[in-house]
Order: structure tokens, then C-alpha cells, then sequence
């Protein structure tokens, strides 16, 4: 762990130094662009070709991530998710809870966009971000759907039961990941916070979207308290991860 932190401490201040880089760079290529001055433009592509050989960027790399630093937004994408032949099903409204909670991305559903009772969902998010969120997705649509059916047996619940079943296994499932969470913090000294740019990536995608209130429906208690209670069967694989090129940290 200890070798963790140190190269994590390593590629911070290496982006930290990219960062500064790259804003050197933008204001070159800004002056390359607006400058009418032969001297200063050549002036500023050689610092630029400085810069791209003394930090290893090559400049076809270095235009791309200056274009990401000048518009942050242009690094977020809209993705289709999933797409469903009759509605969207009742374990997507609990488990996307999930991920705009703790994987860096949000969501969006099209109701009827492929005909009458088709719908799709979407992902926004960094491209990354939104590959982990599928794979979570994946995992935890079975998991969640295979608990029920186990349980509702059991239980002898009822098909009305299931929200409130399901409220229980995020709920218990969203305790542990909090708590694991601050235990990444503790361990390496950083605090992890959701990206704040997603909601203004998200507007920028769906500039017609607005939030939506959550359809009440009754929650029984005791319902709550065993999903709660069988959330310890939910299991996550590499969904958080802290990494370089060897080292990854993830919670199982």
C-alpha cells in the first residue's frame, strides 16, 4: 500500500504539471491563431515544440488535450445504454441511484424513442467513466433481479414488495460503499469527490431535459429492512479503482 500512495502522490503532481503545461501551450496556440506577427508566431511554435519535447507530449496529443482544457466539456459524451422492448425495468431506477452516486456519471432515459413502449437509457460521463458504469450496471441488474426471485419465495412477498425490497438492497449497498469510500480516503490520504462537471455536461447533451418527481408507492418497513439486511450478497467487481499502469485499487 505503501508503494500505492507513493506513485499516487507521483501521478498527482505529474497532472499537476501537465495541467500547467498545457495551459503554457494554450495561450501559444492562441497567439499562433490571433497573431499577425511573423516573429511572434514563430516564437511561439518553438516554445510550443519546447514544451511538447521537454514534457514528451507530442503535439498531435498535446492539440487534442488543449482542446479539452480550453472546453472541459468536450471530454463528455453521451452513450446509449440499454434498450428496452417494453419499459424500463424496476431495477434501473434503483441501481442508477448507484452509479451517479459513486461512478462519475448520470443518466437519462428516452421514453418511447424506438416506438410506443421502447425506451432507451443513456449515460453521460467521460468514456471511461461510463464503461465501469455499464459493467456495475450489468452485474447488479442480475444480482439484484436474482436476489428477488430467491427471496420473494422466502419471504413470500408480493409483486408490490419489490420497490420496497430493492430500496433496502441499494440502501445497504450504498452504506458499504460509503464506508468504503472514506477507507480509500483514510488510506491514501485523499478525498474523493464526484465529478462536478456532470451536471453541466448533462444540460450541455440534454439541453431540453428537467428533472422528473420519483412515483410514490408504499414502503413497508420490514420489506426495507431485509433488502437491507440481503444487500450483503450484492457484489461489485473493479467497480472503484484508483490506478497506474501496475497498481490498482478496487473495491470487491
Amino acid at each position: 500500500m505503501t508503494e500505492f500512495i507513493e506513485n499516487a502522490e507521483g501521478i498527482a503532481a505529474a497532472k499537476f504539471s501537465q495541467d500547467n503545461v498545457l495551459a503554457k501551450m494554450a495561450k501559444l496556440q492562441q497567439t499562433i491563431k490571433l497573431s499577425t506577427n511573423e516573429d511572434q508566431i514563430a516564437s511561439a511554435m518553438a516554445a510550443m515544440l519546447r514544451l511538447s519535447v521537454g514534457h514528451k507530449i507530442s503535439m498531435e496529443a498535446a492539440n487534442e488535450a488543449i482542446e479539452k482544457h480550453l472546453d472541459p466539456l468536450k471530454s463528455y459524451i453521451k452513450d446509449t445504454g440499454f434498450e428496452y422492448e417494453v419499459r424500463v425495468p424496476t431495477e434501473w431506477n434503483f441501481i442508477r441511484q448507484i452509479l451517479i452516486t459513486f461512478f462519475n456519471v448520470n443518466t437519462m432515459e428516452d421514453r418511447h424513442a424506438l416506438g410506443r413502449g421502447r425506451s432507451i437509457t443513456h449515460f453521460i460521463g467521460k468514456k471511461e467513466d461510463i464503461e465501469i458504469a455499464k459493467f456495475v450496471y450489468a452485474q447488479l441488474n442480475f444480482q439484484f433481479k436474482s436476489i428477488w426471485d430467491n427471496k420473494k419465495s422466502v419471504y413470500r412477498l408480493k409483486t408490490t414488495d419489490k420497490r420496497g425490497y430493492y430500496l433496502g438492497l441499494m440502501a445497504g449497498l450504498m452504506t458499504r460503499l460509503h464506508s468504503e469510500t472514506k477507507k480509500i480516503e483514510n488510506e491514501l490520504g485523499l478525498t474523493i469527490i464526484k465529478d462536478p462537471k456532470i451536471a453541466e455536461a448533462t444540460k450541455s447533451l440534454f439541453p431540453e431535459c428537467h428533472a422528473k418527481a420519483v412515483a410514490k408507492y408504499d414502503r413497508n418497513e420490514v420489506i426495507v429492512k431485509r433488502g437491507i439486511h440481503d444487500s450483503d450478497n450484492l457484489r461489485i467487481r473493479q467497480g472503484i479503482s484508483a490506478s497506474n499502469e501496475n497498481k490498482i485499487l478496487q473495491l470487491t
